[in-house]
């Protein structure tokens, strides 16, 4: 990147453009109230993950951030925290968010 003024030329910068991770799938798509269980994140450039997010709805039921593993550029584990009710899953990169559902599912007889 070069800047141009009245007053002269900057000196050239380079800029690198990051993308956002594309489309993200989830599976399973639900799981136990409680967490722990692990879920399979599949999309694109997904190595640069920075932060995995449960964002419940409605606010206050749990989620929260994630323990993850990047796997490659298009998978990732995630280890799903204690929610209930219906979270955001939000996958984190240098450059933009990438977000899907996930229903917490309430434990039988409980």
């Amino acid at each position: 990147m070069k800047v141009i003024t009245a007053g002269g030329t900057a000196q050239t910068l380079t800029y690198t453009y990051l993308a956002a991770p594309g489309p993200i799938t989830i599976d399973p798509d639900s799981g136990p109230e409680t967490g722990g269980n692990l879920i399979t994140v599949t999309g694109s450039g997904l190595a640069a993950t920075t932060a995995v997010t449960f964002e419940p709805v409605p606010p206050g039921t749990g989620g929260g951030p994630a323990f993850f593993d990047v796997l490659d550029d298009n998978t990732l584990t995630v280890q799903v925290p204690p929610g209930a009710g219906t979270a955001q899953v939000t996958v984190t990169t240098p450059g933009g968010t990438s977000t899907v559902p996930y229903t917490y599912l309430p434990t039988p007889g409980a």
